[in-house]
């Protein structure tokens, strides 16, 4: 959270942290918004990276599964 913090206050819009043993997406914006996107939802930022998204199960498609 240090480093989420440090690339926000210098001036990063977006900052999306890949957490591989839970297979989600935190994200978290330059407005204060934080959320978590599962593998079922789809990664986009229309205003910084127009025209792309990704389910976020295919973020971790080539990573072996984990079994707690």
């Amino acid at each position: 959270m240090r480093r989420v913090k440090q690339y926000l206050a210098a001036g990063t819009h977006a900052v999306w942290v890949l957490d591989s043993d839970r297979r989600e997406v935190d994200v978290f914006e330059a407005s204060g918004e934080e959320r978590t996107l599962t593998a079922r939802q789809i990664l986009k930022a229309p205003e910084l990276l127009p025209g792309f998204s990704i389910k976020v199960a295919e973020l971790f498609d080539q990573l072996p599964l984990r079994r707690s």
